[in-house]
This record gives structure tokens, sequence and C-alpha cells, in this order.
């Protein structure tokens, strides 16, 4: 019976660093040269039975970004996302903006001021895009 009690114990702990080791990854970004700060709204993703690319600025579909570059307005873009997997938004320069897009039809608001921004998908790094705010 002691076995299987330690047995459990190292089992919650090796799950416990996995999940650690997986969210540090998801939240590492790397930075490059600074572009104008952007503020990310909290509206939370919301199911659309109209087809959602049909307002987004940057839509997420197929493990890519697009347009890219997106060229917008300084203010509010917003972004969906139409894969089935979760997906970020995430700013290359740290702290501009970074948010979570989490299933089909899932939508973001942020808002951004005049700059260029490159910006990736924290889960899968080879999404990569450019902001063009105006």
């Amino acid at each position: 019976m002691k076995h299987k009690t330690k047995f459990a114990r190292y089992r919650r702990q090796a799950i416990a660093i996995g999940f650690a080791a997986v969210v540090a990854a998801s939240c590492s970004s790397s930075a490059t040269k600074a572009s104008p700060a952007a503020a990310v709204s909290t509206t939370k993703p919301t199911d659309s039975a109209a087809p959602a690319s049909s307002h987004a600025d940057v839509t997420i579909k197929t493990f890519q970004f697009s347009p890219s570059p997106a060229t917008v307005k300084a203010g509010e873009i917003t972004v969906v996302n139409e894969d089935n997997t979760t997906h970020t938004f995430t700013s290359d320069a740290a702290g501009a903006f970074n948010v979570s897009l989490t299933g089909p039809h899932a939508t973001k608001t942020v808002t951004v001021k005049a700059g260029t921004y490159k910006f990736h998908c924290a889960i899968h790094t080879s999404m990569t895009g450019e902001l063009i705010v105006q």
C-alpha cells in the first residue's frame, strides 16, 4: 500500500511540473524592437452564427494569420480565430498586446496606436504576421 501512495505522489508531481512547463512555454515571447504600446480589451470570446471573418481585421485560419501584413486604422481591431484549436495574437514587442483565442469563432478586440507591429502565435511559433496601424 505504501508503494502505491508513493507512486501517486510522484505522478502528481510529474503532472504538475509538466503543466507548469507548458504554461511557461506558452506565455513566453521574444521581444524585438520597441513598438508603440497597445491596450487589450477584456472582451470575452464570442460565438456567432454569422461568418466571423466578415468583420475581422485579422483572421486566424488553417494556422495562418491573414491578411499579413494587415493595414488598419488606429483604435480597436478585431481578431477572429476560425481554427478548432487555441491560438494567441501576441506582439513581438513585449507588452504591446497578447490575447488568447480559444476555439472556432473566438473573437477578441485589441486597441492599438499608430505603428508597425510584428506578431506571432505563442503556441504555434511558426505562425507570424505584421500589423501596420495608421
